[in-house]
């Protein structure tokens, strides 16, 4: 982890913000004096408190340690046993479909390993994020209100699962199933109709942000 990056882009972003190196280092719950040997480089902060700087600057792991969004083996944070993971203040639609706008990250949730193993299956550890859910289409598998993590190192649709997916400028979770070259798009409540994409369809403003791995439980503040 590039800690001298990491941590000029955070001083950046004090500056950006006008708030005080002795403000951030309370939000933290350190003392004044390790957040100033961070930012002189003589020590670098640890896995846990990266997160905690995420939660405070409201900005995603990728950003602050890479200077990207994209990069995926930065969108969560792992160390020894638990996986903290960025919730992002998105929704995907399971209905009619959602302006895409990539949110801000509305705090990190601290998942033990064991239950990222048990509910995610062979998803990405370091690739997770958590989004809402609105919408009725998906129920009763998902709920309006509902918050899956999704593991957005799956971008390609190799085998038939559900998916935040985005189309033009909308943002879907739907069921994907491959059909030769075309995409058919279920929906779990029978009142709404499937439809296909095809291939000419997904040259044209469709993007896949990942796979959905499960629901989770975010409590809110």
């Amino acid at each position: 982890m590039g800690g001298q990056d990491l941590m000029r882009r955070v001083k950046a972003l004090l500056a950006e913000r006008g708030m005080s190196q002795a403000s951030f280092a309370r939000a933290l719950e350190i003392s004044p004096q390790t957040l100033s040997a961070w930012l002189a480089g003589r020590n670098r902060p640890t896995v846990d408190h990266v997160a905690r700087m995420c939660e405070v600057l409201r900005v995603s792991p990728s950003w602050l340690i890479t200077g990207r969004e994209d990069s995926i083996e930065h969108q969560s944070l792992v160390c020894e046993d638990c996986v903290s993971i960025p919730v992002f203040d998105v929704r995907a639609s399971c209905g009619n479909g959602q302006v895409v706008d990539r949110g801000a990250v509305v705090s990190l949730i601290q998942v033990n390993k064991n239950w990222v193993n048990r509910h995610c299956g062979d998803a990405n550890h370091r690739a997770l994020n958590v989004l809402g859910v609105t919408g009725d289409s998906m129920a009763p598998t998902l709920n309006d209100g509902d918050f899956v993590i999704i593991d957005t190192s799956a971008t390609t649709i190799f085998t038939d699962a559900m998916y935040a997916f985005s189309l033009d400028d909308d943002l879907f979770i739907k069921r994907i199933q491959r059909m030769g070259r075309d995409l058919y798009i279920i929906s779990d409540n029978e009142r709404y109709r499937s439809f296909t994409l095809t291939s000419a369809d997904l040259e044209h403003g469709f993007k896949v942000h990942g796979r959905v791995t499960t629901r989770c439980l975010v409590r809110k503040e």
